[in-house]
C-alpha cells in the first residue's frame, strides 16, 4: 500500500478549511444567503474535506481504535459547541437537535462514520479484504442513512444529523476505499478522470446554481477528483502558498471549532449589500478569502496557545485516553 502523501492530504485540507470560513463569512458577517462564490465552496469544500478524513484511514479502524477517535471529535465539539452556543445565548437542548450542530456538525457526523467503520473490522476480522462485500457494505450504510432520512421522526434525523450523513457518507466512504485499494494512482494516470469530472462539474454546477438543489449529491462527487488531481500533481512542489495551504490543513480543527466565534463577532451588512447590488464578485471574492485567511491564522494562534496548557489541552480535544 502507498504510503500516504501528508503535503498532499495537508495542502488540500488548508485550501478545503479556508473555502469553509470564506462561505460562512460571505453568510454570516456579509449577510448573503446564497451568491455565486458561496455556491462554489459548498460544492468542493466539506465533500474533499470529507474523501480525505476517509483517505488517511488505512485499515478498518477497530472498536477500540473507533471510541478513541469519537472522543476527540466528540469533546471539542461538545465543549467549544456549549461555549459558543452560551456566547450565541441559545440552549443545548437546541445544540443538540440542530441538524448542523450549530456547525459543529462536521465532528458529530464524523464520529458516526468512524462507528460504522468499526463494524466493517469486526466483519473482516481475520480474513482477506474484499473490495466486493467492502463496497456492498458502503452502498447498504448509504441505502439506511437514505431510509431513516424519509421514514424517521424529523427529530431523530436531526440528532443524527441525518441530511450531512447523507450527503457525505459517499466521499468519505470512496476516500476510505481509495487509501484501502491504493487507487490514487490511477486519478494522476489517466488524467482524463479529472477531465471528464471538471466538464460534468461545469454543467452540473450550471444547474445548480439556477436553484436544482438535488443534483447536489452528483455535483460533490465530481469535484473532488478535480482537487485530488491538482494537488496530488503538486506532491512534490513546495511554494509559498503550499507552505501555508499545509499549515492551515494541520491545523483545520483549531481552525474549524475556532472561527464561528470570531464570525460571530463580524457584522458588515452594508459591504454585504454593496457586494449583491454590484455584482462584483472578483472584489467579494479577494476581500472575503484576506479576511478569511486572517481569521484562519488567528484561529491557529488560539489553538498553540491551547497547547501551552497540556492538561486542558487533553481535556478539549479529547485526548484523555493516550
Amino acid at each position: 500500500m502507498d504510503i500516504p502523501r501528508i503535503s498532499f492530504i495537508d495542502r488540500l485540507k488548508g485550501l478545503c478549511i479556508i473555502a469553509v470560513v470564506m462561505g460562512h463569512f460571505i453568510i454570516w458577517p456579509l449577510g448573503i444567503e446564497d451568491d455565486f462564490i458561496t455556491s462554489f465552496v459548498t460544492s468542493f469544500h466539506m465533500p474533499v474535506f470529507m474523501f480525505l478524513s476517509g483517505f488517511v484511514i488505512s485499515s478498518s479502524p477497530s472498536f477500540c481504535k473507533s471510541v478513541r477517535k469519537v472522543l476527540q471529535f466528540i469533546f471539542p465539539m461538545l465543549i467549544i459547541g456549549s461555549l459558543y452556543v452560551f456566547f450565541r445565548h441559545q440552549t443545548i437542548d437546541s445544540f443538540f437537535f440542530d441538524s448542523t450542530k450549530k456547525g459543529y456538525w462536521y465532528l458529530w457526523v464524523l464520529s458516526i462514520f468512524y462507528l460504522i467503520l468499526s463494524f466493517l473490522s469486526q466483519n473482516n476480522e481475520g480474513k482477506t479484504v474484499n473490495p466486493k462485500k467492502e463496497t456492498i457494505f458502503g452502498i447498504f450504510v448509504f441505502c439506511f442513512f437514505l431510509f431513516i432520512k424519509f421514514l424517521a421522526p424529523s427529530r431523530m434525523t436531526q440528532f443524527l444529523s441525518v441530511d450531512q450523513c447523507f450527503n457525505l457518507w459517499v466521499p468519505f466512504f470512496i476516500g476510505f476505499m481509495v487509501r484501502r485499494y491504493s487507487l490514487i494512482n490511477y486519478i494522476r494516470k489517466y488524467d482524463w478522470i479529472p477531465f471528464i469530472s471538471l466538464l460534468c462539474y461545469i454543467v452540473l454546477f450550471r444547474f445548480y446554481v439556477t436553484g436544482i438543489k438535488h443534483i447536489y449529491l452528483f455535483l460533490i462527487l465530481f469535484s473532488i477528483p478535480i482537487f485530488i488531481f491538482l494537488f496530488y500533481k503538486r506532491e512534490n512542489d513546495d511554494t509559498l502558498i503550499e507552505r501555508e495551504l499545509a499549515r492551515f490543513g494541520k491545523n483545520s480543527l483549531h481552525i474549524y471549532i475556532y472561527h464561528y466565534f470570531l464570525l460571530r463577532s463580524i457584522s458588515l451588512p452594508e459591504l454585504g449589500v454593496w457586494f449583491y447590488n454590484s455584482g462584483n464578485i472578483f472584489i467579494e471574492g479577494v476581500i472575503s478569502l484576506s479576511i478569511s485567511i486572517l481569521i484562519a491564522y488567528v484561529c491557529v494562534l488560539v489553538g498553540n496557545i491551547f497547547k501551552e496548557i497540556p492538561s486542558l489541552y487533553k481535556i478539549v480535544y479529547g485526548h484523555i485516553l493516550k
